[in-house]
């Protein structure tokens, strides 16, 4: 690994004086690009290509801003043979005055080339709003949970409340505080909590501000979730993670990766937690609850309806939309139920739901689209939309109601359909129209076939895509190790070489050709041992064979029988006029023989 580790930063410190100057490049952002007198907005500052180290950037003078350091964050990857790096800068900023302002040049220097950023605007308003003041987080109760004052970097959470009515929102906040003292390697990871009991909906944007505790200034970088409740009871939103890697290279340069790499340093991780935050859900009080209320829960419900269409046709569809909007989870709420409709078939066409999340509130609006089927003519009135609900912030029961709209049907032109018809007298009367599909009797009746999803073959054919993943990580997890094991390689192709040798052996004692074959029977069993004991062949010796075949376990005949095909060979190779051709042959069975006992002993 040492080794590997020296030819990677030597390809790097190659590569290196090849790097283009439009390699890189310097981006620069601000947000939000509006915001009041005395507010903050950060200025992010990405500096990104190949490169090894990066010193801060120039920022131009802001004579009407306080400007403070946010931080460092940086990542280096290695793709396809390119080392690629990005550091990106932030800054808080927070303006004097009112006005517009352009904030350029923004500049950086690598190595001895200079580099600008694009320019960005900010547009500062008179203070009229609520403005996040440093040393106070908004929104949300008091948290509790913070940390000593020894402590760089903290997460803590709170909520704006702790009891709750069922499906009232209760907003959830994960903060995160960094004093500046350490620095990161990479960008936190967040990973939410869990929370069984509840809907749950995310609340965009992040905020950030500075407040001061145990007499240090903190950066905090807040994220939100709604959680509503489903039902009563006492319910927990469990502990959030935040998992981070510091820099563990303090005191020297934390850009230059290569000293990193050399020194074995590639960050601290640190996994940050909160504590989990128990939540009250009370049951919908029982005293003036409306008549026909079905569970509908939230705030400031509003109802309207609207109409394509106030003269229609009998048998002519007739569009009706309902709107629901309101504070809280919309989602929940059912169609209304329509009453005094008898003279008119209602079908639900379609239904749509849009959320909102002004300032971390959720609200929303639902939408039913309804088509009404006139079936006789005459004037008739489409009866409001009532619908019973609960308020949770103002804690009382209340009625949403839409207007009524009057609906003129006229007599139909149309004769299509069907015509219902009664015999009375000499004549025939039309009394209604509709349509009835014809279906035709089938010629004969017969057993429907076995579905294929019920059948053997088809879960047969379902299992075999798992085996054969199986079968494709056994298959790659002995070619990872046949190619990094040396020694399980050699062990595993033995027998087969030692074959290999043996065959050689046989063709060339059938061509008459005696030294050869006991040449070849002698490399086969010498090859075969050598890597089963992974050593070189010219280091074995008689006695090393014997310890290893002890070692293993191995018969005393199945050495003997190894000694003895080795020593023939050995009295071939030096007394060839002794050798036969019939010996040759016998000596090649023993051999086979002699390494077949062996391996199954080493089995």
């Amino acid at each position: 690994m040492k080794h590997l580790w020296l030819c990677l930063m030597l390809l790097l410190v190659c590569v290196a004086p090849v790097v283009r100057a439009d390699d890189i490049t310097v981006r620069a952002g601000i947000e939000p690009n509006t915001v009041e007198v005395g507010g903050q907005v950060m200025l992010s500052i990405e500096v990104a290509g190949k490169f090894r180290r990066s010193s801060p950037p120039e920022l131009p003078p802001l004579p009407d801003f306080d400007v403070f350091e946010a931080g460092t964050s940086q990542n280096f990857s290695f793709v396809n043979g390119q080392a690629h790096s990005s550091v990106t800068f932030s800054y808080v900023l927070s303006p004097r005055k009112e006005g517009t302002f352009k904030l350029e040049p923004i500049r950086i220097s690598l190595g001895d080339k200079q580099y600008s950023a694009n320019p960005v605007t900010l547009t500062v308003v008179s203070a009229g709003a609520a403005i996040t003041a440093p040393g106070t987080a908004p929104g949300g109760s008091p948290t509790t949970d913070l940390p000593g004052s020894d402590e760089s970097i903290f997460v803590a959470a709170s909520v704006d409340r702790d009891t709750v009515y069922v499906n009232q929102q209760v907003t959830w906040t994960l903060g995160y505080y960094t004093d500046g003292r350490v620095e990161l390697l990479r960008a936190p990871n967040y990973a939410p909590p869990e929370a069984e009991g509840f809907w749950v909906e995310d609340l965009p944007p992040q905020n950030k501000y500075y407040t001061n505790l145990h007499n240090r200034k903190y950066l905090v970088s807040e994220i939100k979730r709604g959680y509503f409740p489903t039902a009563p009871g006492t319910y927990t939103v469990g502990e959030a993670r935040v998992d981070i890697v510091l820099d563990d290279m303090r005191g020297g340069n934390v850009n230059d990766f290569f000293n990193r790499g050399l020194r074995g340093g590639f960050g601290q991780p640190r996994a940050l937690t909160t504590k989990p935050i128990a939540i009250t859900v009370l049951p919908l009080p029982a005293s003036g609850k409306p008549t026909g209320f079905d569970g509908a829960i939230a705030g400031d419900l509003k109802v309207s309806m609207a109409v394509d269409k106030q003269v229609a046709q009998v048998g002519q569809p007739i569009n009706v939309t309902v709107e629901l909007s309101g504070t809280g989870n919309m989602r929940t709420l059912a169609l209304p139920k329509f009453k005094g409709l008898d003279t008119f078939k209602m079908y639900e066409s379609g239904n749509a739901t849009n959320s909102f999340k002004q300032d971390y509130v959720v609200s929303g609006r639902r939408k039913f689209d309804l088509v009404l089927v006139p079936q006789a003519e005459g004037k008739y009135t489409i009866p409001a939309v009532r619908i019973p609900y609960f308020d949770p912030v103002k804690k009382r029961y209340d009625v949403a109601q839409s207007q009524a709209l009057p609906v003129e049907v006229m007599a139909g032109t149309n004769e299509d359909g069907r015509k219902l018809i009664y015999a009375g007298g000499d004549g025939f009367e039309v009394l209604n129209r509709d349509i009835r599909f014809i279906h035709a009797a089938p010629a004969a009746l017969t057993a429907a076939p076995r579905p294929f999803h019920t059948t053997s073959l088809f879960y047969v054919l379902h299992a075999l895509p798992a085996l054969a993943v199986a079968a494709s990580l056994v298959l790659e997890r002995r070619r990872r190790r046949l190619s990094e094991d040396v020694g399980f390689a050699r062990a595993s192709r033995a027998l087969r070489d030692a074959e290999k040798r043996f065959a050689e052996a046989d063709k060339a004692f059938a061509k008459g050709s005696i030294e050869p074959g006991f040449a070849a029977v002698h490399t086969g069993v010498m090859g075969y041992l050598a890597d089963r004991m992974n050593v070189a062949t010219a280091s074995l010796t008689g006695d090393s064979i014997d310890a290893f075949l002890r070692e293993r376990s191995t018969a005393d005949d199945i050495a003997s029988g190894v000694r003895r095909v080795l020593a023939a060979c050995e009295a071939a190779r030096y007394a060839a006029g002794l050798a036969t051709l019939d010996s040759g042959r016998s000596l090649v069975r023993d051999a086979r023989a002699a390494v077949a006992a062996v391996e199954k002993g080493l089995r």
